[in-house]
């Protein structure tokens, strides 16, 4: 016997006895997974879109938060200038 055929306890069953033909079963299935993988493609470039919509809302609001700052601390600080237009004379 070969040993390629047997394993440790005996002879080795055969998975498939005969190949199948593709039958219409299989071919909804195959059409289905088609659908399911351009859905999975379509939610994670959804994902991706939100995920780089929120970084940047975060960015922005970060960046509007410094903005206010630094308008407080010049409000703060305006009294350290004189006035423009009485330096221009207007």
């Amino acid at each position: 016997m070969d040993s390629a055929a047997s394993g440790p306890n005996g002879p080795r069953k055969a998975l498939f006895q005969k190949q199948r033909g593709v039958t219409s079963k299989h071919s909804q299935t195959v059409r289905k997974s088609g659908y399911e993988k351009n859905d999975l493609i379509s939610a994670k470039v959804k994902i991706q879109f939100e995920n780089k919509l929120t970084m940047n809302l975060q960015a922005l609001d970060k960046r509007l938060e410094q903005l206010r700052q630094v308008a407080e601390k010049l409000k703060e600080d305006a009294w350290l200038y004189p006035d423009i237009e009485t330096k221009l004379g207007i």
